[in-house]
């Protein structure tokens, strides 16, 4: 795919997320739309499988709960970008250097506060790399000044323990905002 998301979902809407962790949460769809150019014509979102077995117990539960947002970031991107095939990359029997291939090898990659996509992030062959600012990568504001294919975004991001405040519905309808 020539942009690649990596979407964390699942322990991000867990309820035991104390409310001072920064590093757990959503960010808005308008985050991508605002950094995806124009031209592109594939964009893969890489995210855990909803629900399946070999998933970790914290991701399963929330299962039909990701795949209704990811369903509303693929209606969301269709919307903004109709010339761009959208899939969801999430297949279980993908393995971790797959996965991560993915996001190494995309020309735009996007990293919302997850350890997992921090390092192919740096890692990437691609155009630009960005990279949510705050929480996990607290040590990123260094890189991108010695990298020139890093951008930090600071975006608004809807934390896990607003998630679980707000609601639900709330959450779906602040995501695609803007």
């Amino acid at each position: 795919d020539e942009v690649a998301i990596h979407f964390r979902c699942g322990d991000v809407l867990s309820s035991k997320i104390p409310p001072t962790d920064n590093n757990y949460g959503l960010l808005q769809f308008h985050a991508y739309r605002a950094r995806i150019p124009t031209h592109v014509q594939t964009i893969g979102i890489v995210t855990a499988p909803f629900g399946h077995s070999d998933s970790r117990n914290v991701d399963r539960v929330y299962g039909p709960k990701c795949r209704t947002i990811v369903d509303r970031l693929v209606t969301y991107l269709h919307q903004h970008f109709p010339n761009a095939s959208v899939s969801i990359r999430n297949d279980p029997k993908e393995t971790i250097p797959q996965v991560m291939s993915r996001l190494i090898l995309a020309d735009y990659t996007f990293c919302a506060r997850s350890t997992f996509c921090l390092f192919p992030a740096v890692a990437s062959f691609g155009i630009r790399s960005y990279v949510q600012q705050g929480g996990v990568a607290y040590f990123f504001d260094e890189i991108a000044k010695a990298y020139d294919n890093i951008y930090l975004m600071n975006e608004p991001f809807l934390r896990s323990s607003e998630i679980n405040k707000q609601g639900f519905n709330y959450t779906l309808n602040w995501l695609t905002a803007k």
